[in-house]
């Protein structure tokens, strides 16, 4: 099994978004619901929200108190380079 590649906010450390291998960005927001409401003890939860991305991405942290503290900070998630190269995929740039 390939190891999981999360790209964290360079200023809190905080998960942001994982990098599949075939170079999709995958993103999950929201606490985990049951799939069957009638069964209080799933084997598999599901997030309310799950998209997967073809291409960047701009983005801001999920953390209400790193946005709060750095406004201007957005994480530029470029589409290429593939993963399974050493290079670094993300950027970090202050809009302002």
């Amino acid at each position: 099994m390939a190891k999981k590649m999360f790209i964290r906010c360079s200023l809190c450390n905080k998960v942001l978004i994982e990098r599949m291998t075939n170079g999709l960005w995958s993103f999950s927001f929201g606490r985990p619901m049951a799939e069957d409401p009638q069964n209080p003890t799933p084997i598999e939860t599901i997030a309310p929200v799950r998209m997967m991305v073809h291409g960047s991405i701009k983005m801001r942290c999920l953390r209400k108190s790193c946005r709060l503290r750095h406004p201007d900070h957005w994480e530029i998630l470029t589409f290429f380079p593939s993963p399974q190269k050493e290079e670094t995929v993300k950027e970090s740039v202050a809009i302002g």
